[in-house]
Parts: structure tokens; sequence; C-alpha cells
């Protein structure tokens, strides 16, 4: 019986993950690195008129500060005694420094010197934070207008595949009416944007195409700076298939898992047994050098478990880059299920918690935009919010979401796309507040 069992665990990973069953964890190897990007999207000078306003935003002295440069995801600031550089938080495995907001390398001296001025600013002004993360993503003038033209956005994500396996009961994505890219638009699409600052490899599951190794060595090939892979991490528990995407240039890893209990677990992704599979993916991952964001979807079930899972993840895995936290969004499949779209009221105090405990832990947090939590929800801990991540001029619309009657009055509606149409007709707009303060720009 219990080699039957075993034979039909075996049959049904085989299945259902796309190659035998795992065996031992992986093995320490170097941390891949993308080679540097020499294309249209190198840093570039900032602008006179922008410099003062981000010095000021740094509480610096402007005598300091002999020249700033923004672009691939930097903010690097020339001073007296060397170059500090600025990176979102959990960008860089072991900085200098870190704030809640920031990762920091450099001369011991000015690290020293503006790390508590940072923290400071995320704190008391969070207003001022899109002044100093819309930089790191600027770009030369042909390029924004070439960029312009072809309405391309600075994110790169390309589905690879709509397969997936696993059947979340919370996925935006719905299957039906999403496709994803043949291959010879995904290399046309990876050779095109040559150089960009980074790359996503989505799906459905993107484990599941058998050309994705090849598609990572043309992306590390093209000289993107960071390549993602958005993974459950089920075919990743294979240690040898985690070495592959490594020396195949994948760098970060934005793994799905839900929460800290199996039983949470495997309930919203509807495949029993995979919880522990993720664990032991994350493990490989971690093992194989690349650096992994875990991404807690909250919904009705596990909402409240937010903190413990911060718990879990620091006493389960060591070297996490970082843990981001967001919120089911009532689209895609979805959309189809109401009764586990989580209260604005309850995910409030959750997520403040969570963050917390994420501060404590020194683990680095975020919150998406849209598939988040509304700034107003977030008072006093706004720096996590990826909202104050662009200027209000960038803010992208977003159809499927609307303001509410408050934010005619909140500080932060320059930078905020309001919340979901379809959860404010079913529960109304009391959960939304308008905060006062100074507005970002």
């Amino acid at each position: 019986a219990h080699r039957l069992g075993r034979a039909m665990r075996d049959a049904f990973l085989e299945r259902t993950l796309g190659g035998p069953a795992p065996r031992s964890s992986a093995a320490q190897v170097p941390a891949p690195r993308a080679s540097s990007a020499t294309s249209r999207f190198a840093r570039v000078s900032i602008a006179a008129v922008q410099r003062e306003a981000l010095v000021a935003a740094l509480g610096l002295d402007p005598g300091q500060v002999r020249r700033l440069l923004g672009g691939l995801g930097e903010l690097q600031v020339e001073v007296a005694a060397g170059t500090l550089t600025l990176t979102p938080a959990g960008s860089v495995r072991t900085p200098a420094a870190r704030t809640d907001a920031f990762d920091l390398d450099g001369p011991a001296d000015p690290v020293t010197a503006v790390a508590p001025l940072l923290r400071a600013v995320e704190r008391e002004h969070p207003e001022r934070l899109p002044r100093l993360f819309a930089p790191m993503q600027e770009r030369p003038p042909e390029a924004r207008l070439e960029a312009a033209l072809a309405g391309e956005k600075v994110e790169e994500l390309v589905r690879v595949t709509m397969a997936c396996n696993q059947r979340c009961l919370f996925c935006s994505v719905d299957p039906r009416h999403e496709r994803s890219h043949d291959p010879d638009t995904v290399r046309a699409f990876i050779r095109g944007r040559a150089g960009g600052p980074f790359i996503v490899f989505s799906g459905g599951e993107p484990t599941l195409d058998q050309r994705l190794p090849g598609y990572l060595r043309l992306a590390r090939d093209a000289g993107y700076p960071d390549i993602v892979l958005q993974t459950n991490a089920l075919r990743c528990a294979y240690p040898a298939y985690a070495r592959k995407l490594a020396e195949s240039g994948l760098r970060s890893a934005f793994v799905s898992l839900h929460s800290h209990l199996a039983k949470v677990s495997d309930g919203l992704t509807r495949t029993p047994g995979t919880f522990d599979l993720t664990l032991r993916g994350i493990d490989a991952l971690l093992g194989a050098g690349v650096m992994v964001w875990l991404n807690f979807v909250a919904t009705a079930r596990n909402v409240t478990g937010a903190a413990e899972f911060v718990r879990f993840a620091q006493g389960r895995f060591a070297g996490l880059a970082g843990i981001c936290f967001s919120l089911m969004a009532p689209v895609g499949v979805g959309g189809r299920v109401p009764t586990l779209w989580p209260r604005l009221r309850v995910a409030g105090p959750s997520f403040a918690a969570a963050l917390r405990a994420a501060t404590m832990a020194g683990i680095p947090a975020k919150v998406p935009e849209v598939c988040g939590l509304p700034l107003c929800l977030l008072p006093g801990l706004e720096r996590f919010s990826e909202a104050l991540r662009s200027l209000p001029a960038d803010a992208p619309a977003q159809p499927d979401r609307t303001h509410v009657a408050a934010c005619a009055r909140c500080r932060w509606r320059p930078v905020c796309s309001g919340y979901w149409k379809v959860y404010l007709a079913r529960h109304g707009e009391a959960e939304i507040v308008a905060c006062q303060g100074p507005t970002p720009g």
C-alpha cells in the first residue's frame, strides 16, 4: 500500500508539475547577474528643474551634491566622498544600509549620513517619495519619445503560457479571455526591448513552458539588468530545474505563497499537497542564488493571518528579498467569487500588523498600488505603498476602478487609482476615507 501510494503521488506530480518527484535540495551556486545595459535605457543626468526638489526630498544640503543620475531602477547621488546609490528596498542582497523604502550602497560616510534622513522622510513626509522613486525610471528624452509613440510601458511583462498547475480561487487572470504570446512573438518582444530596465515572465505558470530557459538566456544576452519570474515555484522544487533557470539568467522570482498553513494554502489554490512543494521550490531558488519575493494575496480566508505569515517566513527562509502584500482583485476568476473578496476594514489593520512585523524582522515589504490597499487605509505606513513610486502625472488610468466622494478631499488623490467598482457596488463607500496633509508631487 505504501509503494502504491508513493507511485500514485509520483504520477500526480509528473502529470501536474511536468517532471519526476523532487529529491534532494539544491546546492549553493553564485547568483546570476545580467549584463550591463548599454542601450537607450542607460542612466541619465537629472534635469536641473528636478534637481532642487530631489535634493530637498533627500534632506541634503544642495552644496553637498555634485551630480544626480537616474535610470535602470537606481538613483545615484554623487557627493564629495563618492557615489551613493538608492534602489527600492529588496533590490540588493546585502546593501550597506536599508530603510523601509530603500536600499543604500556606497561609501560609509554618505550612507551613514543619508540613511536617517531617508527614514525621517519616509515617516514624516511620505508625499516626497515619488520625487525619489521617479528618477529611477528615468530614460533619455529620445527613448521616452520613442516609448510614448509605441505605447510602451517601462515594465515589460510577457505571458509565455496560460497553462497552470494550480487552480487558485482568486486568480486575477481568466484563461477564457486572455491569451499567451506565441514563441516567435516572445522572442521578438525580448529582442525588441533589448537592454530595458527589467523583464517579467508570467503566465499562467511560466515554468510549464519548456522554452522558458531559452527565453531567459535570450533576455540575459539582451542585457536586461533584472530578469523576473512570476511563479508558484512548484517545478522549482526540483533542484536541478531551479539551477537551470538560475544558470540561464534568472535573477529574481516573485513566488505565490498565501498562507503559513498548508490547509489554507492548498484550499485557496485547490491543489492539495502543493504547499510543501512551493516551500521546497523557494528553498531551491534561494539555494540557486535567485532573489525571492513572496507574494501573499489576501482573501477573506487568509487576510487575518498576514502578520503570522511574516513570522513564519522569517523562521522558514533565510535571505528573502521581501514580501509583497496584495489584495485579491475582483477580476478574472476572482471576479466570480465575491464571498472571497476581503473587506477593506479587516485588511487595513491586518496589513498594518504585517508591515510592522516585517520591519521588526528586517524583511523588506511592499503593497502594490492596484492589487493592494489604498493609501488612505495605510496611515503612518504609506512608505510601503508602490503608489508612491511614481509621479502623479505617471499614475495609470484603471477602467475597472473609481474614486468615491471622499477621494476629492484626500491628499493621496493624485497618485491613487481609487478602488474596484464591483467591490464598491457590493459593499459601499464607507470604508474609504479622506486623508489630510500635503499632496505628492
